[in-house]
């Protein structure tokens, strides 16, 4: 008798069917959401009756889709697969195409992306279009913004939805002007385009995920190649050339599921030792054995100055430092390098010998303020000298503090004075995200839709200019967001493009606003953005609050008019965007549908079409082409890196048959993958091999020949004397600091100092603990939150060290209360050692869960704990946070799996 194939996953789904509802479902022939129980999902059992998986049932007919995992969550855009069965999602795997070496790596999912089937056909979706019972169009006493958050809903129409808002808009512009409507987030540029049409709206300047990253940085000569500093990496293979791989202040384990870590350990089991420097002894740190270099939130300043000071001081005759590189490719370090616009005859190298402040910045000098052992100072500095091949690589975390608009600068210096870069084995730059451990410029690019003709889809104000111009020049920045929306006024002072990094700042200037309506197309700026008190204050003053969306989350609890929209397994044709974002450099896709939209779900080309129209405007004069044929564009302009490494050439085959067969429009090309097989396989990826042509090599050309290849920066080399950054931060005019051209030693506002009431005998005041944002394998930010098998999976505590927590009384498991200065939550208790004494975490995108009566948020939203304020530009310190903690004397507090998920109460379904 033959053995029927029965997989692990299959046993513990048939165990579990009763209670997993969710575990296998789609859409059925009328786009209702079915819930597939064991009879129904699977005809055959083996015969000691456990179900078998639909895969190997012979009674099924399916197909495996290529499907997006496309959430910002910081991986390395992995490969799904879904097995469908007449719209049923039976089941998910990740790659399996193909045997999993090195040279050719499978592109391994994450729990996130595991959990996708359960997330976008949970019974949570948003399944029609949704008005807030107590608003009606008409503003004043209409709007009953005192409910947003709490009342009941009812069931409308799209038609009903959008001629209401295309009357709100109108009506808006008419009584406040065309400056009275803003856009949260990146998602909404479709919508964007619809206003601008119309009017115009008020965009917002965020440095979000970059930090002080975000501004100025390409006048040091770092690299912006959609974020700033990823290219200032190598690629994977050169991992293994690297002696010591620093990670600073980064977790890819958390922050860059997929594969990353997976490259991290193939250096690891080549020999390369790894260091983590940074609050916490993380995951990442732990997996790889990381020797730990503590230093306390928010004071990387004086960590790196110290380490500075050791490398001067104890360097004989070129030991430690790389005196050629620093003259050949730097300008700035000391007195003979100095730069032509240099305005004070200062420079860091006698700065951290105390020549300007009397203040040697030594180790003993250091410790005070980063609680780094002396130590560890002067080891990490030894690590860096020339004579060994390191690679310094950061994530953003210690550019989101108040203060650390220097730790750009001060971090470049450490990897120039020691010569780390431009040579295999040797880097300083970035590993946010999808780049973590592969960066470079893309072997495989996805291709894109022709620009020209679409003009509604084209622009997106998070990477490039709107092709429909806004008429207002106004960007309020984040910091003062939702500040500036009550006090009807915001210092304008230009922008920064999300692009290039280039920067327009100019003087500061006060202007009257009078914000009147938000729209949130599929983003959640309402609760990612700082102060979340502050945010609902502001959405409850508004006249429209609209969200489109597929879930019940915190914008649509607070908004009047909810929408439905598809996700990227209903309507892969349209999104292209999806693989238009794709980054990781070996590998890319192209994702496939699997079911029709749920319910009445649209997507945001069908919203915004609607709302056009409602609106006077002709959709048809926008989009020109239809979705099929724009990912047809997409995939005719995608290329692969040629052989030599010179140029790029056509991915995919197409000829003129085929072209013929699909009735779209292109011109037939050579590649090096078939059309058909690329569409079924959905994916295809570069095989890499040891010295080809592909290998990046952050700065290689420059510092082989500075002249013949200048970097961004005015002189064209590495500025450790930066005069054109610090012109842009003075002239933005919010910090008491006079900012210098070179790193200084400066403390700000709600980080380590401010733990203290006397600074000087060192007592501790009301809020004696710094906290900080970690990301979380729950969540790609906010998104994911609703998921119960991640909420299951990963708790969501409050973690805290065991000498913090004995003190406090505390045991592992508590309900605690955390309390900052700007807003209250409720969590439980996680003793952990891994994080240094006074330092403890709340994990990043929590969904807001507001008690009106004590002001505690019992869904712990990290921002409720963030104060929205300028501290000394424009950077957002989401990291900046001051908190006590005791335990909770309330009310019983359940596990988030024991909660019911956030669901509209309709009173007329």
């Amino acid at each position: 008798m033959d053995r029927i194939p029965i997989s692990r996953r299959s046993f513990i789904g048939a165990a579990a069917a009763a209670t997993a509802a969710l575990a296998a479902t789609g859409c059925s022939p009328d786009n209702t959401l079915r819930e597939a129980d064991a009879a129904e999902a699977t005809q055959a059992t083996t015969p000691d009756g456990h179900r078998l998986d639909a895969e190997f049932d012979p009674n099924l007919h399916g197909e495996w889709v290529t499907v997006p995992c496309w959430h910002n969550c910081g991986g390395s855009r992995c490969m799904l697969r879904a097995y469908t069965v007449d719209g049923v999602v039976m089941r998910v795997k990740t790659d399996d195409t193909h045997d999993d070496t090195f040279e050719l790596p499978q592109q391994r999912a994450c729990p996130r992306g595991r959990s996708q089937r359960q997330h976008l056909f949970g019974a949570d979706r948003i399944k029609y279009p949704l008005k807030r019972v107590h608003w009606q169009p008409g503003g004043g006493d209409n709007i009953h913004g005192e409910l947003r958050g709490k009342d009941e809903w009812e069931r409308i129409t799209w038609d009903e939805a959008c001629e209401m808002i295309a009357q709100e808009i109108d009506r808006i512009y008419a009584e406040y002007g065309n400056r009275s409507i803003m856009i949260g987030g990146y998602a909404g540029a479709q919508l964007e385009n619809v206003l601008d049409q119309l009017g115009g709206h008020i965009p917002f300047l965020n440095s979000n995920s970059y930090g002080s990253y975000f501004v100025g940085t390409p006048n040091l000569g770092i690299t912006y190649a959609i974020n700033p500093d990823i290219n200032g990496s190598n690629d994977r293979l050169d991992l293994l050339n690297a002696d010591t791989i620093v990670l600073y202040s980064a977790n890819p384990a958390w922050c860059s599921a997929g594969n990353p870590m997976y490259h991290f350990m193939r250096a690891k089991e080549n020999g390369t030792a790894f260091v983590y420097v940074g609050p916490d002894y993380n995951f990442s740190a732990s997996t790889l054995d990381a020797r730990w270099i503590r230093v306390l939130p928010g004071s990387d300043t004086a960590f790196l100055l110290a380490v500075a000071y050791v490398m001067i001081i104890e360097d004989e005759n070129g030991s430690i430092l790389d005196w050629d590189f620093l003259h050949r490719c730097c300008v700035g370090f000391d007195a003979e390098t100095m730069p032509d616009d240099a305005t004070v005859d200062e420079n860091l190298h006698d700065y951290v010998l105390g020549a300007y402040d009397g203040i040697p910045k030594t180790p003993e000098w250091a410790t005070e303020y980063c609680g780094t052992p002396v130590e560890d100072i002067r080891w990490y500095a030894h690590l860096q000298a020339r004579g060994n091949n390191v690679m310094n690589l950061h994530s953003y975390a210690a550019a989101r503090y108040n203060g650390s608009e220097y730790f750009p600068q001060l971090f470049l210096t450490i990897g120039c004075m020691g010569g780390h870069l431009g040579r295999p084995g040797n880097a300083t730059g970035g590993i946010f995200s999808f780049s973590a451990g592969n960066s470079g410029e893309p072997i495989v690019q996805c291709g894109a839709p022709l620009p020209d003709l679409d003009a509604m889809t084209t622009g997106n104000s998070a990477i490039g200019t709107l092709t429909i111009a806004n008429p207002n020049d106004d960007a309020i920045t984040g910091p003062e967001m939702w500040s500036a929306v009550l006090k009807g006024s915001y210092h304008y002072m230009g922008t920064i493009s999300y692009a290039d990094g280039s920067s327009s700042i100019v003087e500061p200037e006060e202007r009257d606003i009078n914000i009147r309506a938000y729209f949130a197309q599929n983003n959640e700026g309402f609760s990612t953005n700082m102060d979340i008190n502050k945010a609902i204050e502001v959405f409850r003053g508004l006249d429209l609050v609209v969200c489109h969306t597929w879930q019940f989350r915190p914008t649509a609890q607070y908004s009047d008019i909810v929408l439905p929209c598809t996700t990227r397994w209903e309507n892969a044709e349209y999104e292209t965007g999806m693989i238009n974002t794709q980054i990781n450099r070996d590998f890319m896709l192209i994702p496939g549908t699997v079911c029709e939209p749920l319910y009445e779900a649209k997507s945001d080309r069908q919203f915004v079409e609607l709302l056009a129209e409602k609106c006077g405007l002709d959709p048809r004069e926008f989009y020109t082409r239809s979705d099929t044929q724009r990912r047809f564009d997409a995939v005719l302009t995608s290329t692969i890196r040629t052989e030599d490494g010179t140029g790029v050439m056509p991915l995919v085959t197409v000829t003129q048959e085929k072209i013929d067969e699909l009735g779209l429009e292109g011109k037939p090309q050579q590649g090096v993958i078939d059309y058909d097989e690329f569409v079924k396989t959905g994916s295809y990826q570069a095989p890499r091999r040891e010295n080809d042509n592909w290998t990046w090599i952050a700065y290689q050309d420059f510092v082989a020949d500075p002249e013949a290849h200048p970097l961004p920066s005015k002189s064209g080399k590495f500025e450790i004397y930066c005069q054109s950054r610090a012109d842009i931060l003075n002239l933005m005019g919010v910090s008491e600091h006079e900012f210098k051209p070179y790193p200084v030693f400066f403390q700000s506002k709600d980080n380590y100092e401010a733990t203290f009431a006397d600074w000087e005998s060192k007592t501790k005041g009301d809020y004696p603990l710094q906290c900080f944002q970690p990301h979380y394998l729950r969540r790609a930010h906010t998104i994911l939150e609703n998921t119960p098998w991640l909420r299951e999976a990963y708790v969501n505590p409050f973690f805290m060290n065991s000498k913090d927590a004995a003190e406090r009384g505390l045991t592992d498991g508590d309900a605690v209360l955390v309390s900052s200065p700007y807003g209250k939550v409720v969590r439980h208790l996680a003793i952990d050692d891994c994080f240094m004494e006074g330092v403890c975490a709340i994990p990043h995108g929590g969904w807001v869960e507001m008690d009106e009566e004590t002001g505690i948020d019992f869904g712990s939203s990290d921002s409720t704990l963030n104060g929205s304020y300028f501290a000394e530009s424009l950077v957002m310190g989401f990291n900046s946070v001051v908190v006590q903690v005791e335990k909770f004397e309330g009310r019983a507090v359940p596990l988030d799996l024991d909660k019911p998920l956030p669901q509209p109460i309709v009173v007329n379904e």
